[in-house]
């Protein structure tokens, strides 16, 4: 063809300015948030839009080799493969509503989802059952984290400063 035979490799971080990466987040939120009213008005939808993001990311995993730049792509910046981690946390709300866990079993829950974390060494995505189990053991520490911490003027304070201060940080 006209371009030859010489492949352009284009790193996926290239589409944001220059130390800002980890604003990548924002099109998944922002996305999320769009959705939201309609995804969360009742449990049952909520439930099927976590089903699909998860045969979504299954999907991805079982047809996208790890080493292909589209791995990458398709489970950080591909809405519908991460949209999932949104509804494990609504979950967690919801449970949390219902189930007041207090904040010794929630902060086991933190440190199951810390182990095993650290146990596999995530890489790129979550990938691995025990990576999955990580993130369903983190969604179920929050209710309780948060019911502790809610008052707490100094930590809302911090968490106040804590996102501009992500978004920003690498400048």
């Amino acid at each position: 063809g006209p371009w030859g035979s010489r492949i352009i490799r284009i790193d996926i971080w290239d589409i944001l300015a220059p130390g800002t990466a980890v604003a990548w987040t924002l099109g998944a939120e922002l996305t999320f948030y769009a959705f939201a009213p309609w995804l969360l008005r009742r449990n049952w939808i909520a439930a099927a839009a976590l089903a699909v993001s998860l045969a979504v990311r299954m999907f991805i995993h079982y047809r996208v080799s790890r080493g292909d730049i589209s791995y990458a792509t398709l489970t950080f910046f591909f809405f519908p493969a991460t949209l999932m981690f949104f509804m494990l946390g609504h979950f967690a709300n919801v449970i949390g509503d219902k189930i007041a866990l207090g904040l010794s079993p929630s902060l086991l829950f933190l440190f199951g989802a810390a182990v095993l974390f650290f146990w596999v060494h995530p890489q790129i995505s979550i990938d691995s059952a025990a990576e999955y189990l990580a993130v369903v053991c983190f969604a179920l520490s929050l209710p309780g984290l948060f019911r502790a911490t809610k008052s707490n003027g100094l930590l809302n304070y911090f968490g106040d400063l804590t996102y501009p201060l992500y978004l920003t940080h690498g400048l």
